[in-house]
């Protein structure tokens, strides 16, 4: 066999193995968070709902959400999990019921569980920044002062209040 054909074989045959591995991979995850522009009189009245207790049932999640976060104007309106010492980095790929997922939810870093959200002063929350504009990619433009003027505040809710 000639160098011409073998060459032309080995490039059929490295094509052939690439379709039968994309073939066998899961497909990607569909995202359970939507990107959708919210319009402002939709935006006030629900400030309006939350800012009087409404919005959030606690007792509907599962244990492992201790927050919510929200800030107005963006696609970051998510529950926050609390992570565990065991395995600090868990959310990364699972969502707040326990089922993987590629986006992942916002946690709590396990080093904050003992003084609570609302008491610690300062909290570390990790979460994805994902180019599809979901979980904290609309942070991003709180860089430029306007945008983080007309996106605040950003709003902590918790079963024992609210933090701006």
């Amino acid at each position: 066999m000639n160098k011409g054909k073998a060459a032309t074989a080995l490039a059929i045959a490295v094509a052939l193995l690439a379709m039968g591995a994309l073939a066998v991979l899961p497909l990607s995850e569909r995202n359970p968070y939507e990107v959708h522009e919210v319009p402002t009189a939709e935006e006030d009245a629900t400030m309006e709902a939350q800012e009087t207790g409404g919005g959030i049932d606690w007792d509907a999640l599962p244990a492992s959400v201790v927050a919510w976060v929200r800030v107005p104007g963006t696609t970051v309106d998510y529950p926050i999990v609390q992570a565990h010492e065991g395995d600090p980095d868990h959310y990364l790929r699972y969502d707040a019921y326990g089922g993987w997922n590629y986006h992942g939810v916002p946690y709590l870093h396990w080093k904050c569980a003992d003084d609570g959200l609302l008491g610690a002063g300062n909290a570390l929350v990790f979460g994805h920044h994902l180019d599809d504009g979901t979980m904290f990619s609309a942070l991003a433009g709180f860089s430029d002062a306007g945008y983080a003027e007309e996106h605040s505040p950003i709003i902590l809710r918790t079963p024992e209040g609210d933090a701006r």
